[in-house]
């Protein structure tokens, strides 16, 4: 798991609670391929090194978004930003989206499985 999973990054209406944060999660080894990436950046400026290349490796996920509530307090906020984490990790997690990836039919109509898994782009 990395040390970080929910990240505040700054609010986006000084009127209502309403934050930008960066969620990351654990990627399972079957998929990392998938989702590595040389080039990656984080939209958390301050990753430190090894996170970045977690990230550039497909070890860890990166998901940005936005969390508003009518009212509440940054103990709200932070709540809610531990159970969109959650949640990502459970996507992360159960994705099974690559294991058909490349299989293909031959002239023979019988299906081969393909060995070879995309670079995942968000």
């Amino acid at each position: 798991m990395p040390s970080k999973r929910s990240i505040i990054l700054n609010r986006t209406n000084p009127n209502a609670p309403a934050y930008r944060y960066v969620l990351w999660a654990d990627v399972p080894s079957a998929n990392q391929i998938a989702y590595r990436n040389p080039s990656a950046t984080s939209a958390f400026e301050n990753a430190s090194a090894a996170e970045l290349q977690a990230i550039r490796d497909g070890l860890v996920a990166e998901q940005v978004g936005e969390v508003k509530v009518d009212s509440g307090t940054i103990a709200t906020i932070r709540a809610l930003l531990d159970a969109k984490q959650a949640e990502f990790q459970a996507e992360v997690t159960s994705c099974a989206a690559w294991g058909d990836y490349g299989s293909y039919s031959n002239s023979s109509g019988v299906w081969q499985v393909s060995g070879g898994v995309p670079m995942y782009s968000a």
